[in-house]
């Protein structure tokens, strides 16, 4: 937004550190229009080969894992930033017209990237327990080896501080006459429970099965696969209240601009546009 309020072009250069003390055979550098950018890995141009899509069909993957190394990598995006005459002149009279703020379209953008891949995301900073079941991160993030031993309780805290998609765990169990698995979820949407070749899936609302029509009385394999929700990759990840029940465009900025400004707080409230260096989590898992 600083550029945009210059109403011309600017060049700007953007610098991404990542850790590594592990290097995945694949690892996917994740963002959208790359071909805006010239795009470095260390120092070195990379080949922009877009190898399929993660979460968005607008978020597209490249791979960059030859061009990583262990220890501190940087990952650079340049471009040439300006827009259109005719979005200078929205962006003007948005200011003054809501009306005119929500229609305004971006001819260019500087989004989050993100990296995809098999491993794990160490945190062995500080972790702060917080109102609405969120967690709040102090400390850097370091790429891992995957991990393969989780317990059920606070899975964003053992290696998936980023985590998006499916998540199987499996273990052994005895199953009685009448056994019933009672879940208590955090920021999991469906749970697929199976027991040997049968499965159940459980959506919003139902949180028990009983195994005992699923499976004979003995031991038997359990598998569980969580599946979660975008809240923990996209945030908003740096509001000083936490997590929030009102998140607004402004919750994604950190300074004033058009999307955060008076309006914006006497709308959303002061305690949804404060903001906070560290990172905030949801809970997620079997508590």
């Amino acid at each position: 937004e600083r550029a945009n309020a210059l109403e011309r072009a600017v060049k700007i250069h953007q610098d991404y550190r990542v850790k590594l003390d592990y290097r995945p055979e694949s690892i996917c550098l994740v963002t959208e229009s790359p071909e805006k950018f010239e795009i470095t890995v260390n120092g070195s141009k990379i080949e922009k080969e877009i190898c399929g899509t993660f979460v968005d069909y607008s978020f597209k993957r490249i791979e960059i894992a030859k061009y990583l190394k262990l220890g501190e990598n940087v990952i650079s995006f340049d471009c040439d930033f300006v827009q259109s005459d005719e979005f200078y002149e929205n962006l003007r009279r948005s200011y003054r017209f809501e009306s005119e703020r929500n229609k305004l379209s971006y001819d260019i953008e500087i989004e989050a990237v993100y990296l995809v891949g098999d491993f794990s995301v160490k945190t062995e900073g500080e972790w702060e327990a917080l109102d609405r079941d969120a967690r709040r991160y102090k400390g850097e993030f370091v790429i891992s080896h995957p991990k393969r031993e989780i317990t059920l309780s606070d899975i964003q805290e053992q290696g998936f501080a980023f985590f998006c998609g499916k998540l199987t765990v499996e273990r052994e169990i005895e199953i009685g006459d009448s056994t019933v698995l009672k879940l208590n979820r955090k920021g999991i949407n469906v749970v697929r429970v199976a027991i040997d070749e049968k499965e159940v899936s459980l959506l919003w609302g139902k949180d028990e099965v009983n195994l005992s029509a699923l499976a004979s009385v003995g031991t038997h394999k359990l598998s569980l696969t969580l599946v979660n929700n975008l809240r923990n990759l996209l945030g908003p990840h740096h509001l000083e209240i936490g997590e929030s029940y009102q998140v607004a465009p402004g919750s994604f900025y950190k300074e004033n601009c058009i999307w955060k400004n008076e309006r914006a707080v006497e709308v959303w409230g002061l305690e949804n546009m404060l903001w906070n260096e560290d990172y905030c989590f949801v809970r997620m898992g079997i508590i």
